[in-house]
């Protein structure tokens, strides 16, 4: 990257538009599984963290 490129560049915290879809996140809201069902999967995920497990499903499942 060039030197004039950089002259462009913001930083992160320099932007003081603020952009919301109010109708994208109502939408998303509205799709979010239960609380319930968010901590089961992440449950599920947590299992499979430990390269072992993981190692053994992939052995299940291949076998």
């Amino acid at each position: 990257m060039n030197s004039s490129s950089d002259d462009h560049v913001l930083a992160v915290d320099g932007c003081t538009v603020k952009v919301v879809d109010a109708d994208r996140v109502a939408a998303v809201h509205e799709r979010m599984p239960a609380a319930e069902d968010l901590a089961d999967t992440a449950d599920v995920f947590g299992l499979l963290s430990d390269q072992n497990r993981l190692k053994l499903l992939v052995a299940l499942l291949d076998g």
